[in-house]
């Protein structure tokens, strides 16, 4: 089960380097050298141990702070943030509440404004004014397609309204999604594979996305053959990257790890091992072929 985020985190990654060097990712080009800030997780396996005790395997990965989203703490224009909720209003009316800021500690009172008027556009604008004005909003749409797709493949029903992570360079006016939590994924409280995540999301406001499918769903589809035919939404992409992860785990520390949860892992289900992960994920993408109308 631990495996499934670092595969989305991979994915998603792969994604926004499936451009050219300047749209990979928001600070491209902003800084003499752009470190290894990436948005998203880079999970990688460890031992925890406390006092000389062994406690477990884990996979541990980039904090989410500023650093990983490359933001200038002295730029008045950065910001980054997370939702918090799942209520009806998330994405048409502004809620302080809804929001948690990741970077900076608070938000500044024009970012707010801005923001307020970025949930407003979401909220109310007409399918004609969003078609014609989301780029003024959604920064980079691909981004925010991508971050559909990715929802989507991996059937995140948690991260369409809570969990989403976004961040701005522009004082609020546009936001670009990263994906950053992937606990509830690969039909955990999903009911259907053959179906969309979004007809299953744990959001009670799925406004945002509606309207993207609705006045975007050519760019949707075109991104989808796009990712696919450059490998990186394609079964045996995936396949690998369950090889090459768990490659990385010692039989000795895993072994420790099953002695010392062993009644967690008797527990597990066979859809959530990693032969029935690799099977979901097969049958996914026959469905996503259809949805996405992949010729």
């Amino acid at each position: 089960v631990m495996l499934r985020e670092p595969i989305i985190n991979q994915v998603a990654y792969m994604a926004n380097m499936c451009n050219p060097y300047i749209n990979q990712f928001p600070w491209r080009g902003e800084t003499l050298i752009e470190t290894g800030a990436r948005g998203n997780v880079d999970l990688f396996p460890c031992e925890l141990w406390i006092n000389g005790t062994f406690q477990g395997f884990y996979f541990f990965g980039l904090a989410k702070d500023g650093n990983n989203y490359q933001l200038d703490k002295n730029n008045v224009n950065h910001a980054a943030l997370e939702g918090t909720n799942q209520v009806a209003t998330f994405w048409t009316q502004y809620n302080a509440g809804n929001w948690e800021m990741i970077a900076p500690d608070d938000m500044d009172s024009e970012v707010e404004s801005n923001f307020s008027d970025f949930i407003f556009f979401i909220g109310n604008s007409n399918d004609a004014e969003f078609k014609t004005q989301a780029s003024n909003y959604l920064k980079d749409l691909t981004k925010w397609i991508d971050y559909y797709i990715v929802c989507e493949m991996f059937m995140l029903v948690d991260n369409l309204a809570k969990n989403i992570t976004m961040q701005t360079r522009n004082k609020g006016v546009s936001w670009i999604p990263f994906v950053y939590d992937g606990d509830l994924s690969f039909m955990i409280l999903a009911t259907s594979a053959n179906a969309s995540v979004l007809t299953q999301a744990q959001a009670q406001d799925l406004t945002i996305w509606n309207k993207l499918l609705t006045n975007f769903r050519p760019e949707i589809n075109n991104r989808f053959k796009v990712l696919y035919d450059n490998g990186i939404l394609t079964f045996e992409t995936i396949e690998q990257l369950f090889i090459d992860i768990q490659s990385g785990i010692p039989k000795t520390v895993w072994d420790k790890e099953v002695s010392k949860w062993s009644a967690k892992y008797a527990n597990v289900s066979g859809a959530f091992k990693v032969s029935g992960l690799i099977n979901y994920y097969k049958n996914r993408l026959v469905w996503a072929k259809q949805y996405f109308s992949y010729e």
